[in-house]
């Protein structure tokens, strides 16, 4: 799968769609005051804070510079304590066994190597350690807003961005990628609803402006097919405005 570069663009627009995803989730951790908790992929740090807002010791893991600042200045605003520290799902940089929740919104989905990942954050986590992040449900609208950029790369290059990219929804999958490290796991169903302001607004700041955007809007750009792939986006959202929804799933894994 080709890497995104997560310092690139705006990411703060998506980041303020997925709060609520992100609110379930920590909802769902039943965080305790005083536990260690890192946020996995923090991005702006939505599931850092509101851990943090509930007395948690928070560690947000970013590969970002900017978007760590982005979560650290928040967290100076609010008044909350807040570390970051640039990091990745296959190279957390914490001791063996120092963390009690690891918590992901989106995050983990994108580690390029599952495998490696899986025995990184078996590694971190304390042996009564849970972990919980998101994933996307498949086959969704979001599916088909992705397919019109996804074509135009595979067709230019060969290869789609997702090549390769691990099934982070399915249980099966994280079943064999986790049961050896001990974990069971358990998966619920979730609907997170978006609001298109206009077609040509989310164009512009949640597909040109997010980082997968940003990464390879040169390619299409300097190929001519980045007003092509617009349009076929701006068709989809026309359909679906204002509002649409996504399905994800939010994953336990235990031991």
């Amino acid at each position: 799968m080709t890497q995104i570069d997560w310092s690139l663009g705006e990411y703060e627009w998506t980041a303020a769609d997925l709060l609520p995803a992100a609110q379930e989730l920590v909802t769902a951790a039943t965080l305790r005051a005083g536990e260690r908790v890192v946020d996995l992929g923090s991005g702006t740090g939505n599931v850092a804070l509101l851990a943090a807002g509930q007395g948690a010791e928070v560690i947000a893991i970013e590969p970002a510079e900017r978007l760590r600042l982005a979560a650290q200045k928040t967290a100076d605003q609010r008044g909350l304590s807040l570390a970051t520290r640039e990091g990745s799902a296959a190279d957390v940089p914490l001791p063996d066994g120092s963390v009690e929740v690891l918590l992901s919104n989106f995050g983990l989905i994108f580690a390029p190597d599952a495998h490696a990942a899986g025995q990184e954050l078996s590694r971190v986590l304390a042996p009564d350690g849970r972990m919980l992040f998101t994933a996307w449900q498949p086959g969704g609208f979001l599916d088909r807003l992705n397919a019109a950029p996804m074509r135009a790369i595979r067709r230019l290059t060969g290869r789609s961005p997702a090549a390769g990219q691990f099934h982070w929804h399915d249980l099966d999958a994280l079943g064999g990628l986790l049961t050896p490290y001990g974990f069971k796991v358990t998966a619920t169903q979730h609907e997170l609803p978006l609001v298109v302001g206009s077609p040509a607004e989310y164009w512009e700041n949640r597909v040109v402006q997010h980082p997968a955007g940003a990464t390879f809007r040169p390619l299409l750009e300097q190929a001519g097919v980045l007003g092509e792939v617009r349009s076929e986006v701006i068709a989809l959202l026309e359909d679906a405005s204002p509002e649409f929804s996504v399905n994800y799933v939010l994953i336990e894994a235990t031991r």
